[in-house]
Parts: C-alpha cells; structure tokens; sequence
C-alpha cells in the first residue's frame, strides 16, 4: 500500500512538472509508457490527480499528435478492458465508478484523432459501439458530482462517446438506433434522478445521429413516442424519478431542436409526449 502511495504520489508531482512546462513530454521516458502509468490511476478518488492532470495531460497529447495511430489502437482497447471500462461493474457508491466513467472520457479524444488521420477499421468501430453500448446497460452508478472525490458522469461522459461514435461513417443506421435505444434506456432509469446536466450531454448525441441522416422520420418519431410509454415499476418515488429524468430531457431536446431548423417537424412529437406525461401525472 505504502508503494502504491508513493507511486502516485511521484506520478503527481511529475505530472505538475509536464503541465507547468505546457505539456512538454518527459525525456526520461517513452510518451506512451508514461501514458500507461497513468492508466493506472485513470480512476484515482483524488480529482485533482484524475481530472486535471491525467485526463488532461492525455487530451493535451492526443491534441499534438503524439501518439501513433498503433498506440492509439492500442489505449483505445485498454479503456474498453475489465479493469477500466468494465472494472466492477454493476458496483454502486464506490470509487470504481472513476475508473469506468474517466475510461470513457478518454474514448472522444481518440475518435477525434482517428477523424484527423483515420485508423480504426469497421471492424474496430462496431466492437467500440457493442463495448459502448454494454457498457452504459450494465452501469448502475449515474452520480455527476460526488463531493470531495469530483466528478463521476457516467452518464455525462458515454453520452459525450456516444457523440463521437455517431460521426464515424462507419456507424450507419442501425448501429445509430442502437445508439439512440441504449441512451433512452438509460434516461428512463428510475433509480436516479439526473441533476448534473446529463440531458444536455445526452441531447448532443441524440442530435448528432439526427444530423447523419440515415434515420427516417417515422423511426425517429417513433423514438420520441416511446418516451412516453416507458415501464413505470409502479411506486413511488421510482415513478416519479422515471418521470422527472424523461420530462427533463425532452425539455432539453425541444429547445436543443428549435436551433436546428432541419429537425423543426420533430417539436410537435416531443411536445405531445411531454403532455401526455403530465396528463398522466408523471
């Protein structure tokens, strides 16, 4: 235990150095092995570690080309493994939410490089969305904020992959209605109650696969519709949790959609959805 500290505490103090010198990479050590380090720690509880050092210093790299499209590769499949994405999952109230939630985050920044100098394969883009998509079903620790410890977002964070997947164009219309399924399974959650602004994150996928194309309008349609039948467990407050995540996203859709002329014929839907909620007294 008393190494574990020490390492981190070393790795800290060396990522402090990187970010005060603009993110210059270390001599003392290959780019890509100092990144494995971090990996590591990717779900350390201290925030500070977490977010604004190791998150960053990873954004900051991919940012400047610094990784090969192998290397790129090859963190891609260390997020999705059982020990980050994967690691306890189903744990709920625990520190492991770290390590899946920021092994998600990581995810948009290596989409984004493929987008700059593409290097993931079909193949490696639906193994991506099938990882994605298990991923976000199995998690039951939807905290944003936790305190002391930060930033969780579960939710927050896959929305922001989800996003970037559905640029690829090698996501086409099914893997796009999986994609909008598995996001509405999760706002349609009754266990808890989204105040993080997971819905404006989760808005921005939704309209990112709008924006492909590939949808037609009585799919999408229907998507909306079914917000308003989502399986209510029947007590209180489970009902009301389920009620209130859902009205607070079609709330945000609507007004995310009325900025995007070309999807103006949805408002009607996601009008008469939000009312029938409220007739029903959701």
């Amino acid at each position: 235990m008393r190494c574990d500290m020490e390492d981190t505490f070393e790795l800290k103090v060396r990522l402090i150095e990187i970010r005060a010198n603009n993110y210059r990479a270390p001599f003392s050590i290959p780019v890509f092995d100092f990144t494995l380090s971090m990996m590591e720690h990717i779900g350390d509880p201290d925030p500070f570690l977490r977010d604004e050092l190791i998150y960053m210093t990873i954004q900051q790299w991919v940012m400047q080309g610094m990784y090969t499209s192998g290397q790129l590769l090859q963190l891609l499949h260390i997020c999705l493994d059982k020990h980050h994405l994967f690691c306890k999952i189903g744990e709920k109230g625990t520190e492991s939410v770290f390590t899946r939630s920021f092994s998600v985050l990581l995810i948009p920044l290596i989409l984004f490089a493929d987008r700059q100098q593409p290097f993931l394969s079909s193949g490696d883009t639906e193994m991506l969305k099938n990882e994605l998509v298990a991923y976000l079903l199995m998690e039951n620790d939807l905290r944003g904020y936790t305190g002391d410890t930060g930033w969780a977002h579960a939710m927050a964070h896959a929305a922001d992959a989800f996003e970037d997947l559905a640029r690829s164009e090698h996501i086409q219309q099914p893997a796009l209605m999986e994609i909008l399924n598995t996001l509405q399974a999760k706002i349609c959650n009754h266990q808890y109650t989204f105040i993080n602004e997971e819905d404006e994150r989760t808005v921005a996928a939704v309209v990112t696969v709008w924006d492909r194309s590939l949808l037609t309008d009585e799919e999408i349609a229907g998507w909306i519709k079914r917000f308003g039948t989502a399986p209510k467990p029947g007590r209180f407050p489970d009902d009301h949790v389920l009620g209130m995540n859902v009205k607070c996203f079609l709330r945000s859709l609507y007004f995310r959609v009325l900025n995007h002329e070309v999807h103006h014929k949805y408002t009607d839907i996601i009008l008469k959805t939000l009312r029938q909620l409220e007739q029903a007294g959701e």
